[in-house]
């Protein structure tokens, strides 16, 4: 997943990968969802991730890049591969969670390409720490 750094411009790069050993969130459907994020309280569902360190990098042009490594449930990667709310919600916590915890990073939700999700690569990580 591409997205720019709005400080300097520099790419950012969010891989997501999945761990049984992140707990699961509990099931909701969409319409559930929606509502729950409409609400004065979305912070009322909670959905556990592993937000990783940064990771200086370069990309395939050698230019300077960002890595993160975001590490969710199988089930909620899945689901959110499957459903546009779900994605954007995921993208969302995402976003939110890297900026909050690394608030020197100011992310340009707009140039998001979700290239892992085209690639179809999904990978679960069997002893994440």
């Amino acid at each position: 997943k591409r997205i720019g750094d709005e400080a300097n411009n520099e790419k950012v790069f969010i891989n997501v990968c999945m761990s049984s050993q992140i707990n699961a969130p509990r099931e909701i459907t969409e319409e559930e969802l929606i509502e729950i994020v409409k609400s004065e309280d979305p912070g009322r569902y909670r959905v556990p991730i592993s937000l990783g360190e940064p990771m200086a990098d370069l990309d395939k042009h050698g230019q300077a890049c960002t890595i993160f490594t975001v590490i969710i449930h199988p089930d909620f990667y899945r689901r959110a591969h499957s459903s546009p709310t779900f994605m954007n919600f995921l993208l969302t916590l995402m976003y939110e969670g890297l900026e909050s915890k690394y608030p020197q990073f100011k992310l340009d939700t707009e140039a998001s390409i979700p290239m892992s999700f085209k690639k179809n690569t999904h990978k679960e990580i069997k002893n994440a720490e």
